[in-house]
């Protein structure tokens, strides 16, 4: 899973670096099908404080399966 929050942090980075995202506004996520697990950018977080560790795990309903931050 660190593999799935790394590619999702950076895909984060690169939206703020095209100016795609300001603020805490707009994310990227990411799955892995085979576990059932998305990767998504937590809400309220600024991307210059960001790490690859806050990207929070959820099952496909919605249910947080790691981290401490809000989805």
């Amino acid at each position: 899973m660190e593999e799935l929050k790394e590619a999702v942090y950076r895909a984060n980075l690169e939206l703020r670096d095209r100016g795609l995202a300001i603020l805490t506004w707009g994310n990227a996520s990411g799955i892995d099908r085979e576990r059932g697990v998305v990767a998504i950018k937590p809400s309220g977080v600024a991307y210059d404080a960001m790490r690859p560790e806050d990207m929070v795990l959820v099952d496909l309903d919605g249910k947080v399966l790691e981290g401490t931050l809000r989805p």
